[in-house]
């Protein structure tokens, strides 16, 4: 009995072995025909990559990657939803999904998903003021200000949210005032120069 079990452990080592080198092989083919722009044999081989190692989230995103940069968009946005499924804390995964859907002009979809990315994320602030501005562009307007008002409690991104309320509100609303205010208060805030002092 102890000699079975040894052999099977032996057996399972190798085939894990023989597994690992399946993934990186097909995963090199992938990140060449990548390089040269053949996204779709890329996407073939990074799939290869990721079935010879399941646990693999860096196989599966480029695999998805090269979907989206081929155009296979329905498939993208089918294979994101599994990915994620299989690795919950990669939302790269729904950012695939997000842009597959931009780029499809479903942008309602897009903009649904990058929602669930920044409740998963809160602190994604770049990522939030890019997506808001990205709706100003879509005229998803209510979603835009929806995010700028979020964004105005962090200073980071506050000038650039009043930027946006004040596109969407006008010249004449409350943000307008105070962006003009803080872009004044930010100009009187410059470092003056040092004068040497006369001996």
């Amino acid at each position: 009995m102890k000699r079975f079990l040894l052999l099977l452990i032996a057996s399972l080592f190798l085939f894990s072995s023989c597994q690992l080198q399946k993934a990186r092989a097909a995963a090199y083919l992938g990140s060449e025909a990548f390089a040269e722009g053949l996204y779709s044999q890329a996407a073939y081989q990074y799939g290869k990559a990721a079935s010879a190692q399941h646990d693999s989230a860096e196989y599966r995103y480029n695999q998805i990657l090269s979907l989206l940069l081929d155009a296979s968009l329905d498939e993208v946005i089918v294979q994101s939803d599994k990915a994620f499924s299989d690795f919950p804390f990669h939302t790269e995964f729904l950012l695939l999904k997000a842009r597959a859907y931009a780029t499809q002009k479903a942008y309602k979809k897009a903009l649904a998903v990058y929602q669930q990315v920044f409740a998963l994320d809160p602190g994604s602030y770049t990522l939030q003021q890019a997506v808001m501005e990205q709706a100003v562009a879509w005229n998803e307007n209510e979603t835009a200000k929806n995010l700028a008002l979020t964004l105005l409690s962090h200073p980071q991104t506050e000038q650039k949210a009043l930027q946006v309320l004040t596109e969407l509100e006008g010249k004449q609303s409350w943000y307008a005032y105070a962006l003009n205010y803080l872009t004044k208060e930010a100009g009187t805030q410059a470092p003056a120069e040092l004068q040497p002092q006369s001996k």
